[in-house]
Formats: C-alpha cells, structure tokens, sequence
C-alpha cells in the first residue's frame, strides 16, 4: 500500500475511534498495512503530507440552555484548525497543550451540532528529510525548527521505534456547560526554604463570571507525610461578568512536616453546576473536507 491509487482512496469519510492517530485510525480500518510490521513504516510517509479532516454530528442536552458553554480539547497533534456549525472557532498549534473556546453563542442546545477539525500537514521540510533517508539527528534538527511549539521528538526515530510523524485528535474532547462561576488553570507554586520545615503555596487560578456576583473560594491543603489536620482557607471576593482574571494568592505556613515535604492542595467556589459531556468516541475521517458544515 502507499501508491496513488491507495492515497485517493482516504477521499471518503471513514469511521474511526477518538481519541488515537491518523496512522493508527488508518492502520485499524485496514486502510493502511501493520505499521510496525517489517518495513512498512517506510510506504506511509505521504499519510502525514496529506490534510485530515475529523467531523462530528451530535446533540447538546436541553438542560443546557442558558448556561455557559466551552468546547476543550486536551490534546491535538499538531496544528489543527477547528469549526463548529459551520464558524470557524480559531487554530492551535501544539501537541500536548490543551485549548478551548467558548461556544454558548453557537451551540444548538436541543438539537444537532456538526464539529469540525481540520489536522494540518506536516512541514514539508520535515517530511523531505525523512523520504531522503535521513539519520535520526537529521531529522530530529528539522523537527525543532518547524515545529515551534511542543511536538514529541521521538517522531525522529530510534533504535527502538520508526520515523512517523503523528498527527490527530490524541486526547479528549468535551463540553463543559456551567452557569455562574467557573475555574481553570490553577497553578501552585510551593517555596521552601532552609530548614525546609515550612512551606508557602502561591496559588493562582483563572476565574470566569457570567455576570457580576460575590462569592466564596475555599482552599484545602494537607501534608501528605504526617497525620496533621488539614489547613483550610477561604476568600470571599467580587466578579466582574465576562472576565477571566489571575486574581487569588494565599500563602500558608505549616510546620513540622519533617523530611520530604508532599503537599496535596484542592480549590472550590460556592458555585457547584459544572456539567460535562464527551465529544466523542465515534467520527469520520477524510482528507478531503467535509462537504457542509452546518446543518
């Protein structure tokens, strides 16, 4: 396999399983020979030359009306375009990390919505030095030029492995509807200093409020090394609608830990309606677009 006429053949929509890889999905529909099978990782280098599409029909519950709504992805490789009933949502570049876009606006709550993901080729310079036979190294130095952001370098190839560019929906994808206040990103960043038997957590979050509102964030951080109580904090503050802000820092002294010190932290609101939904398993893929978008 690998000639032309096997390539125009991927024109049609297959359906596969999400999440995976091009190859993989390729390689289960029978589309592709076993990869890992003599030399025939060799014959499937123009498989990431080429554009895929992944398309997705489903409902959005009725529930969800007048709540916010996001569509996450945890994971594309590597620069994927995405639409949503037919309105193009934005681009990200980047294997491993995750990106969403708020789509309240655009979701048809109760009825049918058509997601759409376009994977970009590969560099074609990258994909040269492979089809020339080049070295690990040599293609590992092509790789880090023109893929700026996170890629997997053992795409270059080992002792242990072939020279496949990857590229897909890898991880998953979901609707997260909520109504009031939502948080994400939080980052804890522990200091410790000499005698290191005290610690200080920098927390910070991005937080997201429909419209203006008060409310309560509760921490709770434990020493995962002694018996010790818990130490819980709260802070009580006022949200501005439609801002995402990096706005809490709390600092907490906890002595006595001994030895490694391994913390264990959690944050909540007073806001609890957070609902997801999986984007997934089953959808098509192409490597020709989708004939419509919308419904």
């Amino acid at each position: 396999m690998g000639n032309v006429e096997d390539e125009e053949t991927m024109a049609e929509h297959m359906i596969i399983d999400t999440p995976g890889d091009v190859h993989w999905d390729l390689e289960r529909i029978g589309k592709i020979p076993p990869i890992y099978y003599g030399m025939n990782s060799q014959q499937i280098g123009w498989v990431a030359g080429k554009e895929w599409w992944y398309r997705k029909s489903f409902i959005a519950p009725t529930e969800w009306k007048r709540k916010t709504i996001r569509l996450r992805f945890d994971g594309v490789d590597y620069l994927a375009d995405v639409w949503l009933n037919g309105q193009l949502l934005g681009r990200h570049e980047g294997q491993f990390t995750p990106f969403e876009f708020d789509v309240t606006g655009l979701l048809h709550v109760g009825g049918e919505n058509v997601l759409a993901v376009l994977i970009h080729s590969a560099p074609s310079a990258v994909s040269k030095v492979i089809a020339d036979g080049g070295g690990e190294w040599a293609v590992l130095q092509a790789m880090r030029k023109h893929y700026p952001y996170w890629k997997c370098m053992t795409n270059a190839g080992w002792d242990w492995g072939a020279k496949i560019l990857t590229m897909g929906i890898w991880k998953d994808v979901r609707l997260v509807a909520y109504e009031g206040v939502s948080l994400a990103n939080p980052i804890v960043l522990p200091q410790l200093d000499p005698p290191y038997d005290r610690a200080t957590l920098r927390i910070r979050l991005n937080v997201n409020a429909d419209q203006p509102r008060s409310m309560e964030l509760s921490y709770r951080v434990r020493c995962l090394t002694l018996a010790d109580q818990p130490v819980i904090a709260s802070q009580k503050r006022s949200l501005s609608p439609g801002r995402i802000r990096r706005i809490f820092r709390w600092r907490s002294r906890s002595r006595g830990c001994g030895g490694p010190m391994v913390m264990e932290s959690s944050i909540s609101t007073s806001w609890k309606s957070r609902h997801k939904r999986w984007v997934r398993p089953k959808c098509s893929l192409s490597s020709a677009p989708p004939s419509a978008f919308a419904i």
